[in-house]
């Protein structure tokens, strides 16, 4: 069974990036968390709670919940205490278990993890420069 839905796989490959950041990494995500939209993103949770019914939202949740208990430890290995970085990586946890369903909100969630985290952007999105796979 796929614990956090069909995304299962690229969830679990996004939360062993996490591992792999370094201090310097963290804090360039968490400035790009800090530079985001606060409203964008609070529209972009809207479109996650609103697109997906009940049972296909709890496993989004809980994506989100484990991305940011991750985050939160590699943030202490590494003796930095960002929050913007667990907000991050909680939002880039839920973009991935959602996919497609949540539109172009994905892009928003994921941007500042995918400052360093490239493979988070989608294959053929204009707005992410990834055109093609491995590009």
């Amino acid at each position: 069974m796929e614990i956090f839905g069909p995304h299962t796989a690229r969830l679990l490959a996004l939360l062993g990036n996490l591992d792999d950041l370094t201090r310097s990494e963290i804090g360039r995500v968490a400035d790009a968390w800090r530079e985001g939209d606060p409203q964008e993103r609070a529209s972009a949770w809207v479109r996650v709670h609103r697109a997906l019914a009940e049972a296909d939202r709890q496993p989004v949740l809980a994506a989100a919940a484990v991305a940011r208990q991750e985050a939160q430890a590699v943030a202490r290995r590494h003796g930095w205490p960002e929050w913007p970085f667990w907000a991050a990586a909680a939002d880039a946890g839920a973009a991935v278990a959602a996919g497609d369903r949540i539109g172009e909100c994905y892009a928003i969630l994921v941007a500042p993890l995918a400052s360093v985290l490239p493979s988070l952007q989608r294959v053929g999105d204009p707005a992410s420069g990834v055109l093609q796979q491995g590009a």
